[in-house]
């Protein structure tokens, strides 16, 4: 029997298929190839050269309608017929695959006493066509007229459909079955494995390497920034670097070694087979290398990096479970030293890993027991000196630590999930004190509230800050927003309807951090906001040397074109002051005016009008 790697051919279908349609017929039926050989008969399979011969009947009529079938084009299904004794007679029907003919189904039939209606019956049931069709062929216990062999080969057909829709079905569920156990050990986005398929991996190279006394090393990747990335310019673009970056790194490994996407924007790199644990930085530096080359994804120019933390075994762990905990652990404290490189584990990290968890145990114990207090900065008129509002800053009243500032907390915020709940007090807070003033008989004041990517891009966000202005009872032109631009320019289209929805409220829009981000003008014309904030580190480096002043006096030109009001952030100097005021920038706020203040030394500075340091008009 002729094997073939044609799928059509499968043998584990059409074997038990062929066994259980065969009584149809009298002698056999057989399925034969492109090369004429048979590839699969009745089981146990028996040529029908060898039942033609014992009724002494030539074997080349078989040949000869198993040529005339393979000649067939692709779009003549119809039966061959070769009978040249009263006894027996050859049918034979194509078989046709992707519209070319593979091969041929062929039967031999005796014309006399040619089925019984069991064997029609069990026919019918499975192919799905009516008894009576099929009985109707082949009723008779008479000889069979030769005209009548055509009709034999249309219920051959039936056979064949039947038997060619088995198989495909076959076919199918075996792909599928294959495709999910692939999908089982892979990542569905990246199609690099899982952290199932990982720690599989991973439990046997540590198997080995213990026997043979070798090292093994974890690259824990980390990509920096990926949450701002995903949440100012979508999921889509962010999807799509996910899969950029599998492949920088998958390139930078060799065959054996194991690149998984372990979760997130989190990949994990076995590197097995090391001779010195030094190699594995070799490793690190290459994916650094090959991730920070500027990059094009859906028309955006980016410039990423990627934190990497390294273990080694057995210098580092013994286990896989302690052996992954080291690598994050030490891709932590590479992106506490910059970002964009790699650090090899050391003990002193489980140090920092147990502070980290302390501090994300207590956030959630900070916001059931009211542990968070706002400080209000001061922003003042450059012109005349006055008080023009407050930007309301969050920090953490820590029952051991002390006042908490944003940097200790924030991006742990971020991390596990908080970051919405504190957001929303954040705003709720500065509403309410801003009445709280103006009920005491204190001016109305502006005060600005820093909202992330997370809280604007929420479905809830507009009707969040409808309720907290209805609940506070703050008239909305008293509440300013401070957007970062790259979480404007994300998705422009919704991010403008949401500010559109805000200024038909009456809340006022500013671009914070203005010069960071990845701004567009031809975005920044169309959006209905009031003010622009200039990031302090241009300000900072007004009078160091550097090429900040220019752009400083460009952000200032391009804002007053725009109709939009201008604030310095991070004024320190009275140098720097004086070329703010040079330069008719409107606003700044920093220490050379007034520290962040609490509530009731903010208080005294609304009742003056002024900071106590005051400004000097510019003349």
């Amino acid at each position: 029997m002729t094997q073939t790697t044609d799928p059509v051919f499968d043998l584990t279908v059409w074997g038990p298929a062929l066994k259980k349609y065969g009584d149809v017929v009298q002698l056999s039926v057989a399925l034969y190839g492109a090369d004429e050989q048979m590839v699969c008969g009745p089981l146990p399979a028996t040529p029908i050269a060898t039942i033609f011969q014992a009724h002494g009947y030539d074997p080349g009529v078989r040949a000869e309608c198993l040529r005339a079938c393979l000649a067939r084009t692709s779009d003549d299904r119809s039966p061959v017929v070769v009978s040249t004794a009263s006894q027996l007679a050859v049918v034979g029907v194509p078989l046709q695959l992707d519209g070319r003919t593979v091969g041929a189904v062929v039967a031999g039939y005796s014309l006399v006493n040619f089925c019984d209606s069991a064997a029609i019956a069990r026919l019918a049931r499975a192919s799905g066509t009516p008894f009576p069709a099929l009985w109707a062929v082949a009723r008779s216990l008479r000889p069979v007229p030769s005209r009548r062999l055509v009709q034999l080969g249309e219920l051959l057909q039936v056979l064949v459909d039947t038997l060619l829709s088995e198989n495909a079905h076959r076919r199918q569920a075996e792909h599928a079955a294959r495709r999910f156990s692939h999908l089982a050990g892979h990542d569905s986005l990246t199609e690099l494995p899982n952290r199932s398929l990982l720690f599989d991996r991973l439990t046997r190279a540590l198997a080995l390497a213990h026997r043979h006394g070798r090292r093994l090393a974890l690259l824990f990747v980390d990509i920096d920034r990926f949450k701002h990335i995903n949440d100012s310019l979508g999921h889509a673009l962010g999807d799509g670097l996910l899969q950029l970056v599998a492949r920088e790194i998958s390139q930078c490994v060799r065959g054996a070694d194991t690149v998984s996407r372990y979760g997130g924007d989190e990949f994990v790199v076995l590197v097995t087979e090391l001779k010195r644990a030094e190699d594995a930085g070799e490793v690190a530096l290459k994916i650094v290398a090959a991730v920070t080359r500027p990059q094009t994804l859906a028309g955006h120019d980016l410039r990423i990096s990627v934190s990497l933390g390294i273990s080694v075994f057995p210098d580092d762990a013994q286990d896989a479970e302690t052996l992954l905990k080291h690598a994050d652990l030490a891709m932590y404290h590479a992106k506490d030293q910059g970002r964009g490189g790699y650090q090899f584990f050391q003990p002193e990290l489980n140090v920092r890993a147990v502070e980290r968890q302390s501090i994300e145990a207590g956030l959630h114990h900070a916001l059931d027991q009211r542990e968070f207090t706002l400080l209000y900065q001061p922003k003042v008129n450059l012109k005349t000196g006055a008080l023009a509002g407050a930007e309301a800053l969050i920090r953490w009243q820590h029952p051991d630590r002390g006042l908490l500032a944003p940097a200790w907390f924030v991006p742990i915020a971020e991390d596990c999930g908080l970051i919405m709940a504190i957001g929303r007090w954040v705003v709720a807070e500065a509403c309410r004190q801003a009445r709280a003033w103006q009920d005491a008989g204190l001016p109305p004041t502006p005060v600005s509230v820093n909202i992330s990517a997370v809280e604007f891009r929420a479905k809830s966000f507009l009707e969040h800050i409808v309720n907290i202005l209805n609940e506070t009872g703050l008239d909305p032109r008293w509440l300013e927003i401070e957007l970062t631009e790259s979480v404007l320019m994300g998705d422009v289209t919704a991010a403008t309807a949401v500010i559109r929805a805000l200024k038909a409220l009456g809340v006022q829009l500013a671009i914070d951090d203005f010069g960071t981000g990845w701004s567009s003008l031809s975005y920044l014309r169309h959006l209905p906001v009031d003010a622009m904030k200039i990031d302090k580190s241009f300000v900072q480096e007004i009078t160091t040397g550097s090429n900040a002043g220019p752009i400083v006096s460009a952000v200032i030109n391009m804002a007053k074109s725009l109709k939009y009001r201008v604030i310095a952030e991070g004024v320190e100097t009275v140098e720097q002051l004086a070329f703010l005021q040079a330069e008719d920038c409107g606003e700044g706020q920093g220490y050379y005016f007034s520290r962040p203040l609490i509530a009731q030394q903010f208080a005294r500075v609304m009742e003056r009008g002024t900071t106590r340091s005051g400004v000097q008009p510019f003349s």
